[in-house]
């Protein structure tokens, strides 16, 4: 059963993907949808979330928002990010922002899985104590 994550379904790319998946969806498939905006997506999308062709997530948040961009990306096989802008203005970090999420929300994935097998060894062999050495740079964010 894929899962897909679509980050920015109400811009140009974002929207002709989600036009394309709702004439023509993958057998079985749920879409995680990330936008800023529920009322926009709405209003180009009215019977979304009715729609019988596939379970469609629709979060809502920022770019620069980890959390909720991990729970987009929670257990998916596919991600579209379509996120972007058509100028470059000073001072705004719209795709830096959402690559350092979707990098972010990834690396938690990475790392709770590793995590998880780690403990799984331990318990197996019984150990007494286990240091766990995290890479360098990284920040518990308190979900650790």
């Amino acid at each position: 059963m894929p899962t897909y994550a679509l980050l920015g379904a109400t811009g140009s790319t974002g929207s002709a993907i989600l036009r394309c998946l709702l004439s023509q969806p993958p057998k079985h498939l749920t879409l995680n949808i990330f936008v800023r905006s529920r009322s926009k997506l709405r209003k180009a999308f009215p019977d979304l979330e009715s729609t019988t062709a596939f379970k469609a997530n629709i979060i809502e948040g920022i770019p620069s928002d980890t959390t909720a961009t991990q729970e987009c990306l929670k257990d998916v096989n596919v991600v579209m990010a379509c996120i972007g802008s058509n100028y470059s203005t000073p001072g705004i970090s719209l795709i830096y922002d959402t690559a350092t999420a979707i990098i972010d929300a990834c690396f938690w994935y990475f790392c709770e899985g590793f995590l998880s097998l780690i403990f799984r060894v331990v318990q197996s062999i019984r150990w007494k104590c286990c240091h766990i050495i995290l890479p360098p740079g990284y920040v518990r964010t308190g979900r650790d």
